[in-house]
């Protein structure tokens, strides 16, 4: 399934950005060069690609379906000193705000 998931968040990104796994279950990207809200927009239709996904295994009829919740780290140009580092840290902040908010949905913080 993680497999399956990864290819389709890859091929769903642009050329510019970056994917990668982290941790588990998760996966972290960067998208380049975006303002915060073009980045909820793309997120958005990465959760729902996701949500499409219909992965058959053996013999489980209905095929198993998956679907994530992303969470979003923002930065608007408020801190010189802003690293890689706390934008995944808001970004995780924001995840767990999507799950507990009832998952299959996109959080932003630090926008």
């Amino acid at each position: 399934m993680l497999r399956n998931v990864a290819r389709c968040l890859q091929s769903n990104l642009r050329r510019t950005d970056a994917i990668g796994r982290y941790g588990g279950e998760e996966f972290v990207f960067f998208l380049s060069e975006v303002e915060i809200e073009e980045g909820v927009r793309i997120s958005d239709k990465l959760r729902e690609f996701v949500a499409g996904l219909e992965v058959p295994i053996a013999d489980l009829q209905p095929p198993l379906r998956v679907t994530v919740s992303i969470g979003i780290g923002g930065w608007r140009g408020e801190d010189e000193t802003l690293t890689a580092a706390i934008l995944v840290e808001r970004a995780d902040r924001a995840l767990y705000r999507a799950k507990a908010g009832g998952r299959n949905r996109v959080e932003v913080e630090g926008a």
